[in-house]
């Protein structure tokens, strides 16, 4: 015993052990549920791209991130369309980042270790984005960090070689630099910071202050005919339809100088608070200690475990030399993080964007994460001298953030299980869509999702694509226009073309879908003119489902399975919306023998409708093959369940009547439904 404690008393990380500590701090905040998670929002339109074609030029991004789309088609050869192996790599990246953020801290601040040490950790959960989960997206940003923080490597190792060496290190410095830009825009301002690393790590010995600014600028200057050489060829000379990101910051100072620079100034206010007080304000507000649920509570736990352990490891990292963040050191880390976060921010600012405001907009916070730490970090550092004390407020805050960001991949874990379960749903009723088709839905799919990506999910999972600009379906809401006029737009056959920039899909109403979602079942519904006595559909779309066939439906099955397998994993075992969806293709065809299958099975199981509109194709497999009584039955149950569902059964009978008017079973069967449910003649 006491030879254990001995040895860890004695336990000792050195420098060579950090970056696997740095990986357990990145696998607790955000590798723990990774074989549990998919692909959201824009992952899609990638995932779509990547499976549609092997031109990176052919990707809507190729024009200006090139290299983003090359690195798309290889990475999607060796990875596939499976989500863990995206998930696993954008994880790697951003511990590679870290690493990176770590090694670049070391170089520039060679005295103050420890100082390094905490903004690598604080960078690495910084807890200002929360969107990590959409690996697919993502990780090419943490892509653009690695190469972004290797071109400010290999520039301060340039700093101390000659000859050759230096010019080898100067040009990959310039390649890793080039590679970032091309991949994505989104550190071009911290572009700028090279002065000030160089104006810090540049021995100054005898040099006059003159001679400094001139071997800074000698150092500088390649860079800045690269970073200028970028911005020309961006702004003036890519050719774009529509350029997603234009200057108009730039435009607007110059048009209206006055006006555009106060509303600068309280962009920038905005966005430092959400950068520097938000996101830590956030790991404690009032919503997150509901303690409602097991994971909530599970996650606590976790926070509650990670303290000491990292209090622990922390304390044991050997320390050679006691930090220094005073005098002339501290002003340089000062100047560094607070040019970092502005520079940072500042691209954003230039394309009319902020942190603060807009779907999606904390992605923006992704470059200002670097200059984040180093103050967050310079501020406690200043604050709390004891080593002791200090340790234990930033372990607090780390495992605090941890915790967040391990919740918020809960969020999307359970999308995912959602967005598996409308797939599975989409190819049992459908399990192939004629090309051309348009699916009509009541907003998104899913959450985590918009309409575009709905549309980029259905052809993914489909696979009926030849041509990656052409689309074979596309998917839009209902009132996102649709609902102007209707039902006259599904009667007259209304034209809708993809609303999305490089993309050609036009798709008429004459062949559409319409996918319904009802709080009254968890199961979809595939509408057809009998929803048009639907209570339980929102009457609009209702009147619309009028004028809607389901031809473009096939029950032919080619690659789709295989290709909803690659993504979800394997088909789901029997449940109800299952026998459901099969059971209502099959009634569109007429294949009652099928439907009465599905049921025997289905009572076997003791699955049952959880909407009395769901017994319908299980009544009529019933009526068309002359089992009245059953049908009768089974229409009374479906009406105890819902009474919402009185319209659509007794609507159902009076069809029976007409198809079968002298068949006295059915006349029977008939009056005892339209008595009990009281429907009208």
């Amino acid at each position: 015993m006491k030879n254990l404690v001995s040895r860890i008393s004695n336990y000792r990380i050195e420098d060579q052990s950090l970056p696997w500590l740095f990986l357990g701090i990145c696998i607790a905040a955000f590798g723990l549920l990774i074989p549990f998670l998919g692909y959201y929002w824009d992952d899609w339109m990638t995932l779509y791209f990547m499976k549609t074609t092997s031109n990176p030029a052919d990707f809507i991004y190729g024009p200006y991130r090139p290299l983003h789309a090359l690195l798309d088609v290889l990475e999607f050869r060796l990875l596939g369309p499976s989500p863990l192996g995206w998930h696993i790599l954008s994880l790697l990246l951003r511990w590679c980042s870290v690493i990176l953020v770590w090694l670049t801290m070391r170089r520039v601040f060679p005295s103050a270790k420890e100082f390094a040490n905490w903004v690598a950790v604080v960078f690495a959960i910084y807890p200002s984005f929360h969107q990590q989960s959409s690996a697919l997206v993502y990780r090419q940003h943490w892509t653009t960090y690695v190469f972004f923080l290797l071109s400010l490597l290999f520039m301060l190792d340039s700093i101390r070689q000659k000859g050759s060496r230096q010019f080898a290190l100067l040009l990959l410095s310039l390649t890793t630099m080039l590679a970032h830009l091309l991949t994505t825009e989104y550190l071009v301002g911290l572009e700028t910071l090279r002065p000030i690393l160089l104006w810090i790590s540049i021995p100054t010995g005898k040099v006059s202050w003159r001679q400094k600014v001139r071997n800074v600028s000698l150092r500088w200057l390649p860079y800045l005919l690269v970073g200028l050489g970028f911005v020309v060829w961006r702004v003036f000379f890519l050719n774009l339809a529509e350029d997603p990101n234009p200057p108009v910051l730039i435009f607007n100072l110059l048009n209206n100088p006055l006006s555009t620079a106060a509303g600068l100034l309280r962009t920038a206010i905005q966005d430092l608070v959400a950068v520097l007080w938000t996101p830590w304000a956030d790991l404690l507000s009032p919503s997150i200690l509901a303690f409602t649920d097991k994971f909530e509570l599970f996650s606590w736990t976790l926070v509650v475990f990670l303290i000491p352990v990292l209090l622990f490891l922390w304390s044991r990292i050997s320390v050679k030399k006691a930090p220094k963040t005073a005098g002339d050191q501290g002003a340089g880390i000062l100047v560094l993080g607070l040019a970092s976060l502005l520079l940072g921010l500042a691209t954003s600012w230039i394309v009319g964007r902020q942190v603060s405001s807009g779907l999606f907009s904390d992605r923006l916070s992704i470059p200002a994460m670097l200059g984040a730490s180093i103050l967050v970090a310079l501020f406690l550092f200043t604050l709390i001298p004891n080593r002791f004390h200090r340790n234990l407020v930033l372990v607090v805050l780390v495992s605090l953030a941890i915790g967040s960001h391990f919740r918020q991949a809960n969020s999307y874990r359970l999308n995912w299980i959602r967005q598996k379960d409308i797939a599975w749903q989409f190819h049992w009723r459908a399990p192939t869509l004629q090309p051309g088709t348009l699916v009509i839905g009541d907003g998104s799919l899913a959450s985590y999702l918009d309409e575009y990506n709905s549309a980029f999910a259905i052809n993914t999972w489909y696979s009926q694509t030849t041509k990656s600009d052409s689309p074979a379906y596309w998917y839009r809401s209902f009132f996102s226009g649709l609902h102007i006029a209707s039902p006259g737009n599904f009667a007259d056959g209304a034209t809708v073309k993809a609303d999305f920039p490089g993309i050609d899909f036009i798709g008429n109403t004459g062949q559409s879908i319409i996918a319904y979602y009802s709080s009254e079942s968890p199961c979809w519904w595939f509408l057809t003119a009998a929803d048009i006595d639907n209570k339980a559909v929102k009457p609009d779309m209702a009147a619309a489902a009028a004028y809607i066939n389901l031809q473009p439906i096939r029950r032919e099955v080619s690659n789709e399975l295989q290709s909803l397998i690659d993504i979800f994993g394997p088909e789901p075992g029997s449940r109800w919306c299952k026998v459901f969806q099969q059971a209502s293709l099959a009634s569109q065809f007429g294949d009652w023998g099928r439907i009465r299958n599905l049921w025997s099975q289905a009572s076997q199981m003791g699955f049952e409708p959880y909407f009395g509109t769901e017994y319908l194709p299980i009544i009529q497999a019933f009526a068309y093959t002359g089992e009245w009584d059953t049908a009768s039955d089974l229409s009374l149950h479906a009406y105890e369940l819902s009474p919402k569902s009185q319209s659509m059964i007794c609507a159902e009978w009076t069809k029976l009547a007409i198809e079968f008017p002298d068949k006295t079973e059915q006349k029977s069967a008939h009056d005892l439904v339209k008595n009990s449910l009281s429907c009208s003649d």
